[in-house]
């Protein structure tokens, strides 16, 4: 899943905040995440870009023959004859 920012729709990066004091960033595990546009550098909302998946692969689909079906057709001496 792809995110993007709102503002640009362009890629995010994410940054977490100390959220205690003497908290060291490059150590710290738990803090508050937020969002930096990759094009203007300001934090921003994001939204999620998700692919289509389809059920069955309409790659893989048997594609029927579009040519007619000969059909025992009757000539035209046969029905003259009838």
């Amino acid at each position: 899943m792809a995110l993007k920012s709102k503002c640009c729709k362009s890629k995010v990066k994410t940054n977490m905040s100390p959220d205690f004091i003497n908290d060291n960033p490059k150590t710290q595990k738990i803090g508050t995440c937020y969002y930096i546009c990759m094009k203007c550098g300001e934090a921003c909302n994001v939204f999620s870009v998700e692919r289509k998946k389809w059920k069955i692969n309409p790659n893989e689909q048997v594609i029927p023959d579009k040519r007619k079906k000969i059909k025992n057709n009757i000539i035209k001496k046969e029905m003259e004859s009838l």
